[in-house]
C-alpha cells in the first residue's frame, strides 16, 4: 500500500512495472487491497480510503 501511496507502483499498470516473482507478489498485494476496498475492480485507487488511511 505504501508503494502505491508513494507512486512507486501503479495498480493499473503493474504488469508493465514488475515481472516474475515480484509481479506475483505485487498482484497478491493488489488483490488484498481490492478486498479491503482500497482499489476497485478496475484497479483504480479509491482516493477516499487512502486519505482515511493516511490520517
Amino acid at each position: 500500500m505504501n508503494e502505491i501511496l508513494e507512486q512507486k507502483y501503479d495498480p493499473k499498470s503493474l504488469n508493465k512495472q514488475a515481472q516474475g516473482n515480484l509481479y506475483r507478489v505485487k498482484t497478491r498485494g493488489r488483490k488484498d487491497l481490492r478486498l479491503l476496498g482500497f482499489i476497485g475492480k478496475d484497479h483504480s485507487k479509491n482516493e477516499s480510503m487512502f486519505e482515511r488511511y493516511n490520517k
